[in-house]
């Protein structure tokens, strides 16, 4: 290479950092370690007993919540599901101090992995009872969820109301068996043995 014209210098010097670079390389792809069976198979392995591991984890933490859940679901089936929810409510209107007019179950509906029973309670009394009754209607115990609450004045000259509660109550149908918890496969040896 001739390094004295100065026009061609650029063009030169990139052709020769790229021969080095080149050459580089080439001893590289030539003298690298080579990945060896055992090595790729340990860290394959490594990479399974992770993924198990994590996918067990997962497993253990969706069984947690689901217990947690179940405690504020119904249990049983849905047909049974109307008429406990019927004595619940029953008891509560009683308690409260308010006479039951109506208490109609509604068509069931999918939420999420959950079915959602509605029902439409219809509730005379006090203004101040209705409101009790919608409070211990929420306690957790109770297992319904409050969606709606109507107040209307039912005679103008007393303090007696209509009060309409929507309620939603929530059972979990039953799931199929889940699968076994995976296990790590045993590293056989060369002579049979793990």
């Amino acid at each position: 290479m001739n390094f004295r014209n100065q026009q061609h210098l650029v063009p030169k010097i990139v052709s020769a950092l790229c021969l080095v670079l080149l050459i580089g390389l080439l001893g590289f792809v030539l003298f690298a370690p080579k990945p060896s069976k055992r090595g790729v198979a340990s860290r394959q392995r490594q990479k399974e007993v992770g993924i198990l591991s994590e996918t067990n984890e997962a497993r253990d933490r969706i069984k947690e919540a689901s217990t947690f859940a179940d405690d504020k679901l119904w249990k049983g089936d849905e047909q049974n599901l109307a008429p406990a929810a019927l004595a619940v409510v029953n008891r509560l209107v009683s308690e409260s101090k308010l006479k039951m007019i109506r208490f109609q179950p509604q068509k069931t509906a999918a939420a999420g992995e959950l079915n959602q029973v509605p029902f439409v309670l219809t509730v005379e009394g006090s203004y101040l009872d209705t409101l009790k009754l919608t409070e211990s209607l929420e306690k957790p115990e109770n297992k319904f969820v409050v969606n709606l609450v109507q107040i209307a004045s039912a005679d103008p000259n007393s303090d007696a109301v209509t009060g309409t509660i929507g309620l939603s109550a929530f059972i979990k149908p039953p799931l199929p068996d889940s699968p076994p918890a995976l296990t790590v496969p045993k590293k056989e040896t060369r002579n049979g043995n793990s």
